[in-house]
């Protein structure tokens, strides 16, 4: 059979060190290849650095299908399969957890009998799933998929800094990360090139032009009036989340007016 791999899912999976690598080709070649490598339609989801290695010196290795209905369903299923991994940095648990999310709200649009409840969006319902799948805030979820977005954003121009973020070489914060994917040119190159020296973003302001479609949830909020003794506020959880409850809402009246 012919293995295939798919860049996006190959990006999902967290990258060794140098040592860790070395430590399991040493393994492999001492025992050979004790866990199957698992596939879907002949596409690689789990055990890219097995392959590699096996392939490097010409190892056989067993493979195993999972069965997914669709690409996001996969997607779903490597970041579940890779969250559960133990020794996970906090900066790949987070971005799978917001890839997770991003690819079950396509999913689940697609299923016709999941209906929100009453004053929720479709995304919402998605992302109170997820948290209660997990134990962890909804809040949490939705900071997430902004935060998977603004690290995918920074690796098409540094993928290095990418790289070096999700294996903890850099600490960003994560804020000024999710900040990156709000950001057009040249704007998101001056502040890649800040993270990349260790320096903080200025999240960019928001704006609501006429013409577009602007998605409040996903756009920060600018606290640039509050003097420096109340900007505190900003880093309140209360009110960030009264925050988060009034952009979802305005998002939900604004696709009721587009349906009607």
């Amino acid at each position: 059979m012919q293995i295939q791999i798919d860049p996006e899912f190959k990006a999902l999976i967290p990258p060794l060190s140098s040592t860790e690598r070395e430590q399991l080709e040493a393994n492999i070649l001492a025992d050979g290849c004790l866990d199957s490598l698992k596939l879907w339609s002949g596409i690689l989801l789990d055990g890219h650095n097995r392959f590699e290695i096996c392939s490097k010196h010409g190892m056989p290795f067993k493979t195993e299908d999972i069965l997914v209905d669709s690409r996001e369903d996969a997607i779903i299923w490597i970041c579940k399969n890779q969250m559960g991994r133990r020794n996970i940095a906090d900066a790949q648990k987070t971005y799978l957890l917001g890839k997770q999310y991003e690819a079950r709200k396509v999913t689940e649009a697609r299923n016709q009998y999941t209906k929100p409840a009453s004053g929720q969006s479709d995304q919402q319902q998605t992302s109170e799933k997820i948290a209660a799948e997990m134990s962890i805030g909804e809040r949490s979820v939705r900071r997430a998929e902004k935060y998977a977005r603004g690290l995918d954003a920074i690796g098409e121009s540094a993928p290095e800094l990418k790289a070096n973020i999700l294996s903890g070489k850099s600490h960003a914060v994560k804020k000024d990360i999710s900040a990156i994917a709000l950001m057009t040119e040249p704007a998101r190159r001056d502040a890649i090139e800040k993270i990349k020296n260790g320096e903080r973003v200025q999240r960019p302001k928001m704006t609501t032009p006429e013409h577009e479609n602007t998605v409040l949830r996903d756009t920060p909020n600018d606290f640039s009036f509050l003097t420096e003794e109340h900007k505190l506020i900003e880093d309140n959880s209360e009110f960030d989340s009264f925050m988060d409850n009034s952009a979802e809402a305005a998002e939900l009246m604004r696709v009721l007016d587009l349906e009607r």
